[in-house]
């Protein structure tokens, strides 16, 4: 048995979506990610130059195992610049006990002498235990992962109350004449964290980055024509999809208690085992550590909008460092653990300092 690595292409669409659905992440709720109808359109999101990474058999041409690199402007120490995002990694089981991690990372390193950056980081969620020993430990050919904190992706319970804001704030929605103030607001607040997006208008137009969000799923809080905060509603169930493959321990018994309860305790429905998860993001949080009731507000904004779409989630992440991490536990929501991780391959570049907070969109896990 040969195994070879190369770069995917178009024609092998069907081939990636058919392994990334039979590789689902194990723990309590045993999840399959599609990338339905395309897989190469779903990483469109992702940034301005995706490479998907594609080990594969040679006698028989069956894919072994997947990777992707993704390269997007994105802020790092407070300056604008082109930073790595390592993700979507998948050895399929007859695999894995072999070198095909190690190979996958000397490929990479191929691909990495491009010198289109030095700095990459990941996120691993705590239900991956394989992916998790496999690379935050020293192996022969990986690279050192350099641990960069715990987050936590709240699957925040949608909401039918009725919101209360207090003057002299207001809640607006997004639109085409406010999209300069709102970018200029999502830079001037994301320069502050770590890896997070630098932002353009034209992202936001039809066929631009961030695919199938409009400018009106954008809820702005506003003093006057001051905005204090921003936060979207973003559905990507168009391009990208989650699929419950079932539950174990504490989970099973959840998921139980929610097809009894789900109508008189404020619980949503756990998804029936085969079925999608309806969830949506919290996408593009902009709030200030100095308003702490600007990110209330949006957070019962976004809850009420989740409610109106029918969605059993919506998605949130936020870093343990966080200012508006400690908020969060005040909204209902179902945890779901990970931790974010670092590297630099080539030994080159500026560390990402520890004194910003790392951003995490939910949206592009």
């Amino acid at each position: 048995m040969s195994l070879r690595f190369r770069l995917a292409t178009a024609e092998d669409d069907a081939a990636l979506r058919r392994a990334f659905a039979a590789t689902p992440m194990a723990g309590g709720v045993r999840l399959a990610f599609e990338r339905e109808p395309s897989f190469f359109d779903a990483l469109r999101v992702q940034g301005d130059a995706v490479q998907v990474i594609v080990c594969e058999d040679t006698a028989t041409r069956e894919i072994a195992g997947i990777g992707t690199r993704c390269l997007a402007r994105t802020f790092v120490n407070g300056t604008a610049q082109h930073a790595g995002y390592l993700s979507d990694l998948r050895i399929l089981p007859r695999w894995r006990k072999g070198t095909v991690l190690a190979r996958g990372w000397k490929f990479l390193r191929e691909l990495d002498a491009d010198d289109a950056t030095a700095l990459y980081h990941t996120a691993i969620f705590a239900g991956n235990a394989d992916a998790k020993a496999a690379l935050s430990q020293a192996r022969a050919g990986v690279p050192q992962y350099h641990p960069l904190g715990a987050f936590v992706t709240a699957g925040v319970h949608p909401s039918r109350a009725k919101i209360c804001v207090p003057s002299p704030l207001r809640i607006t929605r997004g639109t085409p004449a406010a999209l300069p103030r709102i970018v200029e607001f999502l830079n001037a607040h994301n320069a502050s964290r770590q890896f997070a997006p630098v932002h353009r208008p034209e992202d936001f137009a039809v066929g631009g980055r961030w695919r199938d969000f409009q400018t009106e799923d954008f809820f702005l809080v506003q003093e006057g024509s001051h905005i204090l905060g921003t936060a979207g509603v973003w559905n990507q169930s168009g391009f990208k999809q989650t699929r419950v493959l079932g539950y174990a321990g504490r989970w099973r018994l959840l998921y139980h208690l929610s097809r009894l309860s789900h109508r008189v305790l404020p619980i949503p429905r756990l998804p029936t085992p085969g079925t999608l998860f309806q969830f949506g993001y919290a996408s593009f949080l902009a709030v200030p550590s100095a308003h702490p009731e600007v990110f209330r507000l949006l957070m019962q904004a976004l809850r009420e909008e989740a409610s109106k779409r029918g969605w059993m989630h919506l998605l949130l992440s936020l870093h343990e460092l966080d200012p508006l991490y400690p908020l969060l536990k005040e909204t209902p929501h179902t945890p779901f653990h990970g931790e974010l991780f670092w590297l630099n391959p080539r030994g080159m570049g500026t560390a990402p300092s520890s004194a910003q907070v790392p951003h995490i969109e939910a949206s592009l896990l």
